[in-house]
């Protein structure tokens, strides 16, 4: 299979930027991938403005995406809130990928909340979130990839349960705020570890620290490998050599049985106190009990 070249986004996006202004601009800067020649190109959380929603029978935003990636024989990662029923108001925050067709491959829902966070202002807005009830994994021919939204960046099982599922590289559009940003790119080296294979989170430029980074597996010496371009406008690149990973991936001792540094140890356990915190079971089938997410 030998190696495969990945490519991230990480634009500067004003609040106020409309959506196809928004598209436009990183429609623009996959040309600069594609260039280099990368085989997969990855877009940040909610792309096009978090209120932009989707309709997968007729969507300009999507149309374009796949028009971009059919011309470019690229595959495209998307974030995106779309349409479970129009009439009734009901969306699902969908995380999409685009074969070099310009076809969709496969979509995932996202399974788990933002605190109230995110069903508040869907709500707020006069609509209802509602969730996914599974993981997503899906081969490409050239890797396997697995799909996560934001804040599922953050918990083990669900980011052990896509490993499991062979996931070499996960996707996972977000732009984690205060006060976890500082956290966050720990908790990609941390799953990256873990699970033997690669993260790619999707954020802006100046949003987070870093906003857009490629979190891969000890190489080495490298105990936490980190690829980024700090918080200014660009493109995050990263080479991986699928048949060392999957290698490694056959005969490493699982990350589960071994000593880490006290970084490492530090950011797991303020991830797992905030997730016992709101993500205990009984607290979340409550909470989505009342959010009417099912």
């Amino acid at each position: 299979m030998g190696k495969i070249k990945i490519a991230a986004l990480q634009p500067s996006l004003p609040h106020e930027m409309k959506p196809m202004d928004r598209l436009k601009k990183q429609l623009d800067m996959c040309k600069d991938a594609i260039k280099v020649e990368c085989d997969y190109i990855f877009f940040p959380e909610y792309f096009v403005g978090f209120s932009y929603i989707c309709d997968l029978d007729s969507c300009e935003v999507l149309d374009n995406v796949s028009s971009f990636a059919n011309e470019h024989g690229v595959w495209l990662g998307i974030n995106l809130n779309r349409y479970i029923d129009k009439e009734e108001k009901t969306i699902h925050n969908s995380v999409i990928l685009i074969k070099p067709d310009g076809g969709i491959a496969t979509i995932y829902n996202k399974m788990h909340p933002y605190c109230s966070w995110e069903p508040a202002v869907v709500r707020s807005q006069g609509y209802k979130f509602k969730l996914g009830d599974k993981p997503e994994v899906y081969d490409t021919g050239m890797c396997k990839i697995g799909l996560g939204q934001c804040i599922e960046l953050w918990l083990p099982d669900f980011m052990k349960i896509l490993g499991e599922m062979g996931a070499e590289i996960v996707y996972v559009p977000s732009r984690m705020p205060i006060p976890y940003f500082l956290e966050t790119d720990l908790f990609a080296r941390i799953r990256a570890r873990e699970n033997c294979n690669y993260v790619v989170v999707g954020g802006e430029a100046g949003k987070t620290k870093p906003g857009t980074y490629i979190a891969g597996p000890q190489i080495g010496d490298i105990i936490m490998d980190l690829t980024h371009i700090g918080n200014h406008e660009g493109v995050v690149y990263k080479t991986i050599d699928i048949d060392w990973l999957r290698d490694q991936r056959t005969h490493r001792t699982p990350i589960w049985t071994i000593q880490t540094d006290q970084e490492l140890k530090k950011a797991r356990k303020t991830a797992t106190d905030y997730i016992n915190k709101f993500y205990g079971e009984e607290h979340l089938n409550q909470f989505i009990k009342e959010w009417d997410m099912t």
